[in-house]
């Protein structure tokens, strides 16, 4: 067997690496920790939102319920004014466009 003697400055810069690379990997387990933690709680207001609007839902129902009914007749809705179609007998738009620029040469 055989051994490999490390100078001090390599030495010192091994540990140097390595105690880097320990501490980097500390701080994604901090950070993953923290990650983990925020989703839960993530969870717990979708769940409580989710039973809020549940229990919305059913007293808009109960409040629905409680309200008379309409007597309003489906047959006398107000009539609502159709637009205008386009005039099929209206002169193209490139045409008046064109029209237009003539009258503009003619006047100048």
């Amino acid at each position: 067997m055989e051994y490999i003697r490390f100078e001090s400055s390599e030495k010192k810069y091994g540990k140097k690496n390595l105690l880097q690379a320990e501490m980097e990997f500390l701080n994604i387990m901090k950070k993953l920790k923290y990650y983990k933690s925020l989703r839960r709680k993530e969870s717990k207001v979708k769940t409580s939102f989710k039973k809020l609007i549940t229990e919305l839902k059913s007293e808009m129902k109960n409040f629905d319920k409680l309200l008379p009914e309409s007597h309003y007749n489906s047959n006398t809705k107000k009539s609502i004014p159709q637009k205008t179609k386009y005039n099929k007998g209206r002169k193209s738009l490139e045409f008046e466009i064109a029209e237009i620029q003539a009258k503009l040469s003619k006047l100048q």
